[in-house]
């Protein structure tokens, strides 16, 4: 359970619901008003508390769909698919730094103090695609 709770952070949850309160926000913009729908299919207490707690669960499932769709299309389409081989190799492959060698052991080094203080063990020197994906989210964030 601390493994989930280290990788889900304040950061990544306003980050969803942002996205979702953007998507009901354009909805909204076109005419189409899901909010009110749910509250007459609820019929929910004429409380302004159980709304805001309504939007912020619907912003949060609606983020998180949204979410699951781009994770989705970024595996699957052009430069995207592009992108996400460079995440995914960030750290064992040269020719993404033009063969600077120099540069590559500076993010090795890095990437080595981060996992040995979150007690991520690499074998050998050469790092799993996880492992690399998980270095440029650190770094992301």
């Amino acid at each position: 359970m601390d493994g989930i709770l280290e990788k889900f952070s304040l950061y990544d949850f306003f980050n969803v619901i942002f996205s979702g309160g953007i998507f009901l926000l354009g909805l909204h913009v076109m005419g189409i008003f899901p909010l009110s729908y749910v509250e007459k299919k609820m019929e929910l207490p004429n409380h302004d508390i159980i709304m805001y707690a309504v939007i912020i669960f619907l912003c949060y499932i609606i983020g998180a769909c949204l979410q699951f769709i781009g994770s989705c299309l970024t595996k699957n389409i052009g430069f995207l698919k592009f992108q996400s081989g460079i995440t995914s190799s960030i750290l064992n492959d040269k020719e993404i730094y033009d063969n600077n060698s120099c540069k590559l052991a500076v993010y090795k080094g890095l990437a080595d103090k981060i996992f040995e203080k979150k007690g991520i063990s690499v074998k050998d020197g050469v790092y799993t695609a996880e492992q690399c994906e998980y270095f440029f989210a650190y770094c992301s964030y």
